[in-house]
């Protein structure tokens, strides 16, 4: 079984972020899943690139539906993966060996230097002052192990030649910035970010999803609209009709174009002299 523990920092979540991404809505975890079909490849790849393996010791961030912890079980071995979430609740069938912690990463620490690579995904994005949190979470880094953070930069609609795209992703941009927070440009700032706080060898890897083609990134978009339709016409932004015509736009056989930019940065502590 999973070892599953509450962290120091056992409490609810914020009420906006679990009113609109709350892991016990019914469409949560289908919307994880299309979420990790979009992007783990690019991360198993740039985990891979790193060397990622036997003997490492691994700890995942926000692990949502936990295919990343998989990923990281399988690679390095049981024993060797840490997984946290602030609602654990998509994480009880990770397989013998990893532990499952309770873990709000605002106020919950680890002891410094304690993994040789610490990953987080969709994760600092929707946290108060996402820097200081990078600033904490680097010290968690062991010298000479890595730290991968892979956010999204929400920009490629501000030019898109359909205009009802284009609406759709500014107003839930504004929604979820306003409910949660969100803060859909920070990641652009990610390789500046980590050379100030002395992370070396940095790379950078983006990935561009791109939606209309039937695939994951449009089931990503028409879950969320579903999952967060109601509190959009209840407060007014939207109408029952808009949501309705944006979910109907995945399906129009007209329809492509480009989505969010993945940006996902690695770097690496120092080896001690």
């Amino acid at each position: 079984m999973n070892q599953a523990s509450d962290g120091p920092g056992d409490g609810e979540p914020t009420a906006g972020y679990t009113a609109l991404l709350g892991h016990h809505l019914p469409t949560e975890l289908d919307r994880l899943r299309a979420l990790e079909e979009t992007f783990d490849p690019t991360t198993n790849r740039v985990l891979t690139e790193l060397g990622v393996g036997p003997g490492w010791r691994c700890l995942e961030l926000g692990a949502g539906g936990g295919s990343v912890a998989r990923w990281l079980r399988q690679r390095c071995g049981p024993g060797a993966v840490v997984v946290t979430d602030l609602d654990t609740r998509l994480l009880e069938d990770l397989g013998d060996g990893v532990e499952v912690l309770r873990h709000d990463l605002t106020r919950d620490d680890f002891p410094e230097a304690g993994f040789d690579l610490v990953h987080a995904r969709a994760v600092l994005m929707h946290l108060p002052d996402p820097r200081r949190q990078l600033e904490r979470i680097t010290r968690w880094v062991a010298p000479g192990g890595w730290l991968v953070v892979e956010d999204p930069v929400l920009h490629l609609a501000e030019s898109s030649p359909h205009p009802e795209y284009h609406r759709m992703v500014a107003v839930l941009r504004e929604f979820l910035t306003r409910g949660i927070g969100s803060d859909f440009v920070w990641a652009r700032a990610l390789p500046r970010h980590f050379a100030e706080l002395g992370l070396v060898d940095l790379r950078l890897t983006p990935m561009v999803a791109v939606v209309g083609t039937g695939g994951s990134p449009d089931r990503m978009w028409r879950l969320l609209l579903e999952q967060i339709g109601e509190p959009l016409t209840r407060e007014g932004v939207a109408t029952a009709a808009d949501v309705r015509g944006w979910r109907d736009l995945f399906d129009d056989p007209s329809f492509v174009d480009l989505n969010l930019t993945m940006v996902s940065m690695a770097g690496r502590r120092p080896p001690r002299p």
